[in-house]
């Protein structure tokens, strides 16, 4: 990556490595294979460009289509097709990004996949258990819209003025939002405690992408899977499923 300071001036640094020493970018960031989202209207991004004032532009749905045509007939942009050289170029930086996440995936998660189940619910239980119930990772997150919420303190299994809250806190939190979490980190990013939330998400829904084939955030016209029930389902002798 290229780092421009003050004076003007450019420095090359290789951000693996920089991000081995604790900088750049936060970790869920690190993990993230989306690079470029093109299940977006638009996409848009410097890999690819060789201008300084150059945006590449991915033009995704006919919607966005219209909307760059309109704003380039009316003279607010300017548009260049890309060359073949931009396009790949684009391409190998987005394939090395996609390297270096998979490769933060491995390193975050290689002592947890050495653990007995035992032993993961062990760590996990030791993390949770400096949560202070600060309600910081509910209401950060995009995913949690409940008007009434039932994490509210005596309501059920939540005790007010009980810290650390009951390990089932942290655990209903996570699974209300399990199948609709889009790995953003707010969460952990604003833990007081600074719980690895966003750790344990990513892990569990690459869980649930294993089992459902659905990736949260990836197709809006798809529904949560555990929000539909498939005709294969439906089929199955001895089940019972309520509307």
């Amino acid at each position: 990556m290229t780092i421009k300071l003050r004076d003007g001036t450019e420095k090359e640094k290789d951000l693996a490595e920089l991000e081995e020493r604790g900088h750049g970018r936060r970790d869920n960031c690190r993990r993230c294979e989306t690079n470029i989202p093109i299940m977006a209207d638009i996409a848009c991004g410097k890999w690819g460009t060789t201008g300084e004032n150059t945006t590449f532009i991915e033009v995704c749905s006919e919607k966005r289509s219209d909307f760059i045509s309109a704003a380039t007939e009316a003279d607010y942009i300017k548009v260049e097709q890309p060359s073949g050289d931009a396009i790949e170029t684009r391409r190998r930086k987005d394939e090395a990004a996609i390297e270096l996440a998979r490769q933060w995936q491995e390193k975050d998660f290689a002592s947890l996949k050495e653990m007995s189940s035992v032993e993961k619910f062990n760590y996990w239980f030791e993390q949770f258990s400096h949560c202070i119930k600060c309600y910081g990772c509910r209401d950060a997150c995009p995913i949690c819209y409940c008007k009434d919420c039932s994490l509210e303190a005596d309501r059920g299994f939540v005790l007010a003025g009980e810290v650390p809250p009951d390990v089932m806190f942290p655990m209903v939190r996570i699974t209300h939002v399990m199948d609709s979490c889009v790995n953003c980190g707010q969460c952990q990013d604003v833990c007081p405690m600074e719980l690895p939330l966003s750790r344990l998400i990513f892990m569990l829904s690459r869980e649930l992408a294993g089992i459902f084939d659905y990736e949260p955030g990836m197709d809006v016209s798809a529904l949560p899977p555990l929000r539909t029930v498939t005709d294969q389902e439906l089929s199955l002798s001895d089940v019972e499923v309520a509307f």
